[in-house]
């Protein structure tokens, strides 16, 4: 099981109970599964370090918690869980990697290491800013920590004035950089089984009314270990450029035949590509999918599956007969100097009848 390093919740209230206050109702969880705990008293209720989540009682230490941008603390105050986090407390900050609207970084914080999201341009706050920030807040991490990131709270680089999502840091990295290193390693099984795990996460985006907007590799992350089961980043070996999404638009798609997968799943994914959203299945039918085909064994996709694993295995076999050579586990692609992976604006200009002929589009890239 989990260790809880504040052990029981006898233990915690014996040191920390003037400064407790109240958290989630977890029993709640428990009932609302049809499940009666049958022996629920204080020395089996687990407690994790929250001492950082509470106030100290110290006037003067409280008073470091707080932004200068009363703003900022009023947003805090009515979002229950967040925290002002002084940039000071953020130590061996480390660049991993930027996008279309902002940069992560690792950092330690306390004792643990946290992965920083700067926005870009957020120095004068907006709505915008506060809203992403509030959407992480909707879901309840105890339960959902592998589907949707966890935010801990706020700060702010005293260098640019750019404000700071300070979230759970995932030592793999993204679902990008863990293919490059493990695609020819990763069991089919393991791939299905992270494919469960994202239309889960998108499932609960959904289920609040979000839409994500930005769904691709480089912002999935990966906890523990079409692209997924490739192993190669889509178009790598082409320009990023205005034709590119002028083929796409015409129906082009990364050859699935190329691919070792179950028929089934072929088809799920064409299906995603279909023309029209209202065609394509929703995050709950993929949830489901992929539920019924990696946790029941769907006799039909499990024949599949086990035909491919038995020719993964002898194929694998073959391979370090041929080589001890570990690097053989890196997937080796050359990219296209013009592919371009960072989140990019494209306004589309349409002119009459470009649902007849997708050929009258005009891209402008920002």
């Amino acid at each position: 099981m989990h260790c809880f390093e504040d052990g029981s919740l006898r233990q915690y209230l014996d040191n920390n109970h003037i400064q407790l206050s109240f958290g989630d109702k977890r029993l709640y969880h428990i009932h609302s599964q049809g499940i009666i705990h049958r022996d629920f008293r204080p020395d089996n209720i687990l407690i994790i370090n929250t001492t950082h989540l509470v106030p100290s009682g110290n006037e003067e230490l409280d008073e470091e918690l707080l932004s200068d941008n009363p703003e900022i603390n009023e947003f805090i105050e009515e979002n229950d869980g967040l925290i002002w986090i002084p940039y000071e407390q953020l130590s061996n900050i480390e660049y991993l990697a930027h996008g279309g609207f902002g940069v992560v970084s690792k950092a330690r914080w306390k004792s643990s290491e946290v992965a920083l999201k700067c926005l870009n341009n957020s120095k004068n706050l907006t709505a915008d800013v506060l809203q992403e920030i509030a959407h992480y807040q909707l879901f309840d991490h105890s339960r959902y920590i592998t589907y949707v990131n966890q935010c801990y709270g706020i700060s702010q680089d005293p260098t640019t004035g750019n404000y700071l999502i300070v979230m759970h840091y995932f030592e793999n990295g993204s679902l990008r950089q863990y293919l490059d290193n493990n695609h020819s390693q990763l069991p089919f099984g393991d791939k299905l089984g992270l494919l469960y795990t994202m239309a889960n996460g998108l499932y609960r985006i959904h289920s609040q009314g979000l839409i994500h907007r930005d769904f691709h590799p480089g912002n999935i992350l990966n906890r523990y270990s079409e692209e997924l089961l490739s192993g190669l980043p889509p178009y790598y070996n082409v320009p990023h450029d205005i034709s590119l999404t002028i083929d796409i638009c015409n129906g082009l798609h990364p050859n699935l035949d190329i691919i070792n997968v179950p028929q089934l799943l072929k088809e799920s994914i064409i299906g995603c590509w279909d023309y029209s959203p209202l065609v394509r299945p929703t995050a709950f039918e993929l949830l489901n999918l992929f539920r019924k085909w990696y946790r029941d064994q769907d006799e039909e996709f499990y024949r599949q599956y086990k035909l491919i694993e038995d020719t993964e295995k002898s194929t694998t076999l073959a391979t370090y007969k041929q080589t001890e050579d570990i690097e053989r586990s890196i997937t080796i692609y050359q990219l296209h100097p013009q592919a371009i992976y960072t989140s990019r604006l494209l306004y589309l200009y349409l002119k009459e009848n470009v649902s007849e002929n997708l050929n009258e589009l005009h891209v402008e890239e920002n």
